[in-house]
């Protein structure tokens, strides 16, 4: 179906340049409501974690701990395990304060469980989390140096938490990319043009600003009504403005044409779908980069490669609802009178799965 616009109460059939103008428009309309969608989902998928998750974290937390300090008594117990045996509930112990440092911050871990885990292991706790720390930034670097980013996670260390690591990788990367390296021609030539537009766009929000703002002066017109409206027309104005939101100061400017029957010339209309373009790709690219935010870094740790829905928290929750059930079933069985005994019949049983399972 073919385009058509109105001007001086005449139908005309749309030129290309305006055609897709329009198709721009509708375009960045898209992007901001998807922007605004993607935005308002990840906020309401934070909420639930807070709220639904994290608490049921920390309880888990706190019962692996008490499991962890019953199972070390339990090793320490004379004559009631034998050395396979013991050997068995150092390697749970193990496996118990790995899920704890997991989940807690490096300068939150009790110092009683950093030594538990020194005499078990025979391996400082700083020096783990600094092994553990650094063999993370090695994989990282790689990771964006396979991509083409060069990336120095330098000031990085084993103390930070996920949204300060994730902070401190994207500070690294802003400042290799704004570093000077030599440029090739195609580069540099790609960057003039990229300037004059960037120029083209200043001026002509200035001057769509200027030209507007006449015409939309509240003080300017005498009848109530379209004063009010026009007051209106200038926050908006005053506010695209101030936020360099050409966008909407173009969509502003196009309106009143439309309302007063006026039409803007081809080369102008070239120009501006030259910066409506490149807006779309810069709403795009926002898009892509959202979930990545430091904000998110709690549900990064559940969505390895994109955001997708609330549904995988929820599964999430209930996985951990299970494993608190059962971990506070196994501490009430083993601080039983014959705790011992339960706790010998529990490592035939893991011995049997895992024997299964290899």
């Amino acid at each position: 179906m073919n385009e058509v616009m109105i001007t001086n109460n005449k139908t005309l059939k749309a030129s290309p340049v305006q055609i897709t103008f329009n198709r721009l428009k509708k375009k960045i309309e898209s992007l901001n409501n998807l922007h605004t969608k993607r935005e308002k989902e990840l906020e309401e998928a934070l909420q639930f974690y807070h709220v639904n998750i994290f608490p049921l974290e920390q309880e888990l937390k706190q019962t692996l701990i008490k499991r962890c300090h019953i199972v070390y008594e339990f090793r320490k117990a004379k004559n009631k395990f034998s050395n396979s045996e013991k050997e068995n509930l150092r390697s749970l112990i193990l496996d118990d304060l790995q899920l704890i440092f997991e989940s807690s911050n490096p300068n939150e871990v009790p110092p009683d469980l950093q030594q538990m885990f020194q005499e078990l292991s025979g391996t400082s706790y700083q020096e783990m989390i600094s092994e553990s720390f650094e063999q993370i930034k090695d994989d990282i670097e790689k990771m964006f140096d396979h991509i083409g980013i060069d990336i120095n996670l330098k000031d990085a260390n084993a103390t930070d938490n996920e949204e300060e690591l994730i902070t401190k990788l994207f500070q690294s990367a802003q400042k290799r990319e704004s570093r000077s390296f030599k440029k090739t021609k195609k580069q540099l030539e790609k960057e003039q043009k990229q300037q004059k537009i960037e120029e083209l766009q200043k001026k002509s929000a200035n001057v769509i600003y200027r030209q507007l703002a006449k015409i939309f002066h509240p003080d300017l017109e005498s009848n109530l009504d379209k004063k009010k409206e026009k007051e209106e027309l200038m926050q908006k104005l005053t506010t695209a403005y101030a936020n360099s939101d050409l966008y909407t100061l173009l969509l502003l400017e196009m309106e009143w044409l439309e309302s007063s029957n006026q039409e803007k010339s081809r080369e102008q209309l070239q120009l501006y779908n030259a910066m409506l373009k490149e807006q779309t790709e810069n709403l795009q690219d926002k898009i892509d980069i959202l979930f990545m935010h430091p904000k998110y870094a709690k549900l990064q740790t559940f969505y390895p490669d994109e955001f997708t829905n609330i549904t995988l928290l929820k599964k999430a929750q209930q996985e951990i609802k299970t494993d608190l059930k059962e971990v506070k079933e196994i501490i009430q069985d083993l601080q039983r009178p014959n705790g011992h005994q339960i706790m010998k019949n529990w490592l035939i049983q893991k011995t049997i799965i895992q024997s299964f399972e290899l």
